[in-house]
């Protein structure tokens, strides 16, 4: 008996992309460090009753902050740690570009939200390229560029 083969839907991190999106940059953020600091504090000032609110923070790290930043052919998403979408800027909404030098990153702002991508050293001259790609005039005419 032969069963027919559906393509399976490709995914990213949990979330389906569209039909004949491709991925151009993909990151995945540990995330350890800040959680490990949030609750740290939250122990040491668990007497001044503060404590308790970054207790919380440190525990729902995973669920409030993207873990993976994802740029794909149409859109920029951000993914939270329990693989849910945060944040979600369509490549035509996006209305400005900028890289700031002091924290070598790069700020994307558009349809009411804010990405930015910091890197290391092993992904710079990539994620600039993909980056500048997207304040390309013929994809985006509209966008304002600052390098």
């Amino acid at each position: 008996m032969q069963y027919a083969q559906v393509p399976a839907q490709p995914t990213v991190w949990g979330v389906p992309l569209e039909y004949g999106e491709r991925v151009l940059y993909y990151k995945r953020h540990t995330g350890a460090g800040e959680r490990i600091f949030l609750i740290f504090i939250g122990i040491i000032f668990l007497p001044v009753l503060i404590g308790i609110l970054f207790l919380y923070l440190g525990i729902r790290y995973e669920a409030t902050h993207n873990r993976v930043q994802v740029i794909t052919d149409r859109r920029i998403l951000g993914i939270t740690g329990t693989r849910k979408l945060k944040t979600v800027i369509p490549l035509p909404q996006i209305g400005h570009i900028k890289y700031e030098t002091p924290g070598n990153k790069w700020v994307i702002h558009g349809a009411g939200d804010v990405m930015i991508f910091s890197y290391g050293e092993h992904n710079h001259e990539y994620l600039s390229g993909v980056i500048r790609s997207l304040g390309a005039p013929q994809q985006l005419p509209a966008v304002a560029f600052e390098p």
